[in-house]
């Protein structure tokens, strides 16, 4: 998730990025498409491309990309547009998106449901957190998505359905991850469009010589999607209408992968049905009571009803609601779009990871770290693409 950081802005965080920017810039991958004269060829500037990024009031700035970090120390919030400034232009006039009136599978997701494993995602998080940043232009970044990559294929070998993993590239190192499942009824799929759920790969410190192990921010979102498709797989599961899981790369350099992705569907005219976003589930701070907080902005409001009546059904968790005020995650790059969108996040906000993510602190084993919070997000999962896609028997 995209947050600010409270008062890390100071002479000892600006040293250390003027001390940390020589190393880095020869780890990056050149963008590709930079139109500054003498970028591409000077390694030594190419963190100095210039980048457009829209405030959340709709203001557009142009800025370095090895400023965007002190924006962030600045609590600045924004969304790199550079090379996506037509995201929501080509957009179809359709009809008013409509979800189930009626839930179906109550006996076949209790069933997904017994076959959940707090140890499976336990293991998962512990080895994506051991690479030393997910950081979308370093090579350790790449190195995670390839190493995340090999799970996804391993899962999807398992399908009932013929699943396909795409690898979805952008001009720095790391890939975003599409795993495309089939449906069985293509006249459906037609109609009503794709179930996508989604997650970022990436992560990031704001202090760039740090570790970034990203456990809540985002590993947390990326092994409940994992462990999801686990138990899909095991229990012999296939859609009627055509599913997809994303897990994004950029996300913490301004939504850039999801970005991308939605403004290939959006020109390709793609329909999809309803995308749902898993960034920062496994938190549970001490002392408040345990719930799911909806995300009421940047969002469609009719996905984010039928998302509370499945957390009624199939959670029974209370409900918070949180207004983030800005393009908090990779939803509302599909909300910008033209697509559903909906985004659950682990606490009301100001009671999330917030002391931790984007630091070195933010690990897998940290003591408010909640496998058992992370697995309700896992159903919450389940039951929207079963809800949505249905069982096909086939």
């Amino acid at each position: 998730m995209r947050v600010g950081r409270w008062a890390l802005v100071s002479l000892c965080g600006l040293a250390l990025c003027a001390k940390a920017r020589p190393t880095e810039q020869h780890a990056f991958h050149i963008d590709e498409g930079v139109h500054e004269t003498g970028i591409k060829s000077l390694p030594f500037l190419r963190s100095w491309s210039m980048r457009t990024l829209e405030l959340p009031d709709g203001k557009r700035i142009r800025r370095p990309e090895a400023l965007k970090r002190y924006l962030q120390w600045s609590q600045v919030h924004f969304v790199d547009v550079t090379d996506t400034e037509d995201l929501g232009m080509h957009t179809v006039t359709a009809q008013a998106p409509s979800f189930p009136t009626e839930l179906r599978y109550e006996a076949a997701l209790t069933r997904l449901f017994g076959l959940l494993s707090e140890d499976v995602p336990r293991a998962y998080l512990s080895t994506f957190t051991s690479f030393f940043t997910r950081y979308y232009r370093s090579e350790s970044g790449a190195k995670s998505q390839r190493w995340l990559q090999a799970q996804v294929e391993e899962l999807a070998a398992s399908l009932r359905s013929p699943a396909r993993v795409d690898i979805f590239q952008h001009p720095w190192k790391q890939s975003s991850i599409l795993l495309r499942i089939p449906g069985a009824n293509d006249t459906l799929t037609r109609e009503r469009g794709v179930t996508i759920l989604g997650a970022h790969l990436d992560s990031t410190n704001l202090f760039p010589l740090f570790p970034a192990p990203g456990a809540d921010d985002d590993g947390s979102g990326t092994v409940t999607l994992l462990e999801a498709l686990r138990v899909l797989g095991e229990a012999g599961w296939a859609p009627e209408t055509d599913v997809e899981i994303h897990w994004y790369s950029a996300e913490e350099g301004g939504l850039l992968g999801s970005r991308a992705v939605a403004a290939h569907y959006e020109r390709a005219q793609r329909p999809v049905r309803a995308m749902l976003q898993m960034d920062m589930t496994a938190f549970v701070k001490r002392g408040i009571k345990e719930c799911m907080s909806v995300v009421t902005d940047y969002v469609s409001p009719a996905l984010t009803d039928f998302v509370e009546r499945l957390i009624r059904a199939y959670i029974g968790l209370p409900i918070a609601h949180s207004a983030m005020h800005y393009a908090a995650s990779d939803h509302a790059s599909w909300t910008q779009a033209g697509y559903p969108s909906a985004f659950v996040i682990e606490a009301v906000f100001e009671d999330c990871n917030l002391q931790r993510i984007h630091t070195s602190r933010d690990v897998w084993n940290a003591p408010e770290i909640s496998f058992a919070h992370l697995l309700q997000f896992a159903r919450l999962s389940l039951s929207f693409v079963v809800e949505l896609a249905g069982w096909a028997d086939v």
